[in-house]
């Protein structure tokens, strides 16, 4: 089986997502919507809020009870295991990033991937406030920041010719634990249960994400000086205007 996003390296918001979904999914497997919020989470570059003023914001999403289709456990990336599903959505990510060029992978080429399968979690997730095709528009414009020609007849092919479909897949066995992580002590592995992990602070990654938030909410401020205060003095000078006309 090929593993998933082999021979294309993932952008550092790509690798920083994989890293935060696998930690919050605490040894179960990785799902679409888990990376999906991490991928929210990460990207700090992305008009994620476009998408979120017709889904909800990333807390909103993760609630949400949507499940893979195909949520065993199958082929992992780097050690993490991931549904069959969000495996499934990692190559298709590869086989995109390949057709166009995209080296390293992107968050929007990763997004792509994520709602290839429209029965995915995080397809579902999001398409409970887009059609489809308007979905897969606003990634593309709002995430990718790119247009891609024939995305429409691509994306389904790279569906179908994924690896990662059918009995080639190779399923993790269900009761194998996932790997320690490497700083933890002999001490604490010894006396955790089996399939647990030891939580491990990476400074790096939580301050790559802080300085995401950081990032939107300047973002956010931008927004709010550039569009919002001049529309209300636009809006209250025609009032006025109004006002005035109305009493002569």
């Amino acid at each position: 089986m090929t593993i998933p996003l082999d021979g294309v390296p993932p952008h550092g918001t790509v690798a920083a997502a994989l890293q935060w979904a696998a930690r919050q999914a605490g040894g179960r497997p990785v799902s679409t919507l888990d990376l999906l919020v991490a991928l929210m989470r990460a990207d700090s570059t992305g008009e994620w809020h476009r998408l979120w003023l017709h889904c909800g914001d990333a807390d909103a999403i993760a609630a949400k009870p949507v499940q893979d289709p195909a949520s065993e456990a199958r082929g992992p990336w780097k050690g993490t295991p991931l549904t069959h599903t969000c495996a499934e959505a990692l190559d298709v990510s590869r086989r995109l990033a390949e057709r166009y060029g995209f080296s390293p992978l992107p968050a929007g080429i990763l997004a792509l991937g994520l709602v290839a399968d429209d029965t995915s979690a995080a397809s579902r997730a999001l398409g409970q406030g887009l059609g489809r095709q308007d979905l897969l528009q606003l990634l593309q414009d709002a995430i990718l920041g790119t247009t891609l020609s024939s995305l429409r007849t691509t994306l389904p092919k790279a569906l179908a010719e994924s690896a990662v479909v059918g009995e080639a897949a190779v399923a993790i066995p269900p009761h194998t634990p996932p790997p320690t992580p490497r700083h933890a002590s002999t001490a604490s592995r010894s006396s955790l249960p089996p399939g647990q992990y030891v939580p491990v602070r990476d400074e790096a990654l939580l301050q790559f994400l802080e300085e995401g938030r950081r990032r939107r909410r300047r973002a956010d401020k931008v927004w709010l000086c550039c569009c919002v205060v001049p529309l209300m003095i636009w809006l209250l000078a025609f009032l006025l205007a109004f006002a005035v006309a109305e009493r002569s």
